[in-house]
């Protein structure tokens, strides 16, 4: 056991060096995660570098590897999760894509990696299950673990310039401007504001400390595209932290806090994923009971009043 333990700890020590080889920085992220970060910046620190790559994996051989993106290398990014399939989208619009290296993920997708001749930036959804990791990104790197698994060597051929048909694949669909809308992540501009008003709201309603900074640092990792640096989090957590922390109030049993309902909290948490339209049809009700005076979230109306 302790042999193989070392054989795969030296796997991803290699993995990095050869990334390295090829004119690729990477940088050491903690062990079976894909965004907790080791270093202050990932940014300004990641490498290429052998004596620096070989001291962290020599620290702690279970580092996961993450290989930057941009400066040339481009990663289309296939997920096959949460009721998205990649595969089908790469069939219907990726014809004629040059055979290239391929890595595949622990969740049943696909990294496809390209040499690029011009700058692109990181894309969500671009396709149903389709991402684009450009300038500003990174993915994890071969024998990188997390908890479904191992990212694995799938076709093993050099990584292919892309072609025309590379580049179209990822313009024809920017042009419909249609990834930005159904995106449900967050690019590089937002992401603090969102993990900020997030913590807040968290705050506002009584949650624990606790849960507010892994909920954070959850959103973070799923979410951000890249997730911002463990410090940045920390310190977004330290803000909301200074807000007053609010009350929530269970009906029908012991006051533990504040105003709202479990009931209310839900229908608030539901909210926040409707689309617009259902939004408006929303509010349309809550009018026409305020109208009728009859009540909506467990409240009565009153005439003289207008929220709840």
């Amino acid at each position: 056991m302790r042999n193989g333990m070392v054989q795969v700890m030296s796997e991803l020590k290699n993995n990095a060096l050869n990334y390295a080889k090829k004119g690729f920085k990477i940088f050491p992220l903690k062990p079976n995660t894909k965004g907790e970060q080791v270093l202050e910046s990932w940014k300004y620190e990641s490498t290429t570098n052998l004596n620096q790559i070989d001291y962290w994996w020599n620290k702690n051989p279970n580092y996961n590897i993450g290989l930057v993106t941009g400066n040339g290398l481009l990663v289309i990014d296939i997920d096959v999760k949460n009721g998205k399939d990649g595969l089908q989208s790469i069939k219907k619009h990726g014809k004629g894509l040059p055979t290239t290296a391929i890595i595949k993920t622990p969740s049943g997708g696909y990294h496809l990696y390209y040499h690029v001749n011009k700058t692109i930036s990181n894309r969500v959804n671009l396709y149903d299950g389709i991402d684009i990791r450009g300038d500003g990104g990174y993915v994890l790197g071969i024998g990188s673990k997390t908890d479904k698994g191992i990212y694995m060597l799938y076709k093993d051929v050099p990584i292919a310039n892309a072609n025309e048909k590379v580049y179209e694949f990822i313009e024809q669909q920017n042009k419909k401007e249609k990834y930005v809308e159904n995106s449900q992540q967050v690019n590089e501009g937002g992401r603090n504001d969102y993990l900020f008003r997030i913590g807040c709201y968290l705050q506002q309603k009584g949650l624990s400390n606790r849960t507010i900074q892994k909920s954070l640092e959850i959103e973070n990792e799923e979410k951000c595209n890249p997730p911002l640096e463990t410090k940045e989090v920390m310190q977004i957590i330290e803000s909301v932290f200074r807000y007053h922390k609010g009350y929530i109030e269970i009906k029908n049993s012991k006051n533990y806090e504040g105003t709202y309902t479990v009931t209310e909290l839900l229908v608030l948490l539901y909210l926040a994923h409707l689309r617009k339209w259902e939004k408006h049809f929303f509010v349309y009700s809550y009018v026409m009971q305020f109208q009728m005076e009859k009540s909506f979230l467990e409240k009565k109306f009153k005439k003289e009043q207008l929220f709840i």
